[in-house]
């Protein structure tokens, strides 16, 4: 997973401001702040998984055909130190991808570059800045931290300023788009509509019950400066606590397909991937 998608998946937002007063009795916030005791710890653990995903490969006037599966998984535990601070650290940030063609089975394994690495977050100017807790970060390191730091919060993405009422819904913004799918788009587009259905108690806390759908494609280069698009339709239910303003839970389905090129002894090859896909998330507080 890159950064934007860690923010958008796993992210932590401390605020300063608890901001529950005047939503009226038929209406409630979703966006507010939090203010957690020091030594809080606050883990997401998060899966996304395809399987029985289709394969093909063209080359010369001829297409092939496999399978291909892939599991990405993301731990993270963020423990709180103060209003502005707080450290974290990714337990697990690993990917496995499985491609089964003419035969030959071949099996790729990624862990993350921040993976083990405690980080910690400052508030600077009102804005959280990330940095190493100790020693200084390799080039790749140093461009996920200054990613992490930038653009809006997930929570600006996803939820209205203003409080809302059960029932109503809203267009997702487009920046969401590149968010879920990827940091680096040279191209985006999409849409996607959030929904809240109801208000409930769900693991012992009060929740906003939300339902989400979300279609888009985005276009980045890949590690050999080809272009790859990615097209995601997915939909799903969030249960957002109305006390912490956390998401404690995501579950969507969907469908995924990722087209690119590439050059292997000279022969250009078309590669699509396509399949089902499961998203899920939970986060806990101790």
């Amino acid at each position: 997973m890159n950064s934007r998608q860690i923010r958008f998946l796993c992210g932590l937002v401390v605020a300063a401001v608890f901001a529950l007063a005047g939503c009226g009795r038929d209406k409630v916030r979703l966006r507010g702040g939090w203010e957690p005791e020091p030594g809080t710890v606050v883990r997401d653990a998060s899966t996304f998984v395809m399987e029985e995903g289709a394969l093909i490969i063209e080359l010369e006037g001829k297409a092939l055909k496999g399978k291909t599966s892939s599991r990405e998984e993301m731990v993270i535990e963020t423990k709180i130190v103060s209003a502005d601070e707080f450290r974290l650290v990714h337990v697990v940030d690993s990917s496995t991808s499985v491609d089964e063609i003419l035969g030959q089975r071949t099996e790729k394994v990624n862990d993350g570059i921040l993976q083990g690495v405690p980080i910690v977050g400052r508030k600077k100017d009102g804005e959280w800045v990330y940095a190493l807790v100790a020693g200084q970060p390799t080039k790749e390191q140093a461009k996920e931290l200054a990613e992490l730091s930038q653009g809006p919060s997930d929570d600006e993405l996803l939820y209205p300023a203003h409080p809302v009422r059960v029932g109503e819904r809203w267009a997702l913004k487009p920046e969401v788009i590149s968010a879920w799918l990827g940091s680096n788009a040279l191209r985006s587009s999409g849409r996607g509509s959030m929904e809240l259905r109801e208000v409930k108690t769900y693991q012992g806390q009060k929740c906003a019950h939300l339902f989400f759908t979300l279609q888009g494609a985005v276009t980045e280069l890949d590690d050999e400066n080809n272009e790859t698009t990615t097209e995601v339709g997915m939909k799903g239910e969030i249960y957002r606590s109305l006390d912490t303003f956390l998401d404690i839970s995501w579950s969507a389905t969907g469908q995924k397909k990722t087209t690119g090129q590439t050059i292997v002894d000279g022969i250009k090859m078309k590669v699509t991937k396509a399949g089902p896909v499961q998203f899920k998330l939970k986060t806990t507080v101790e």
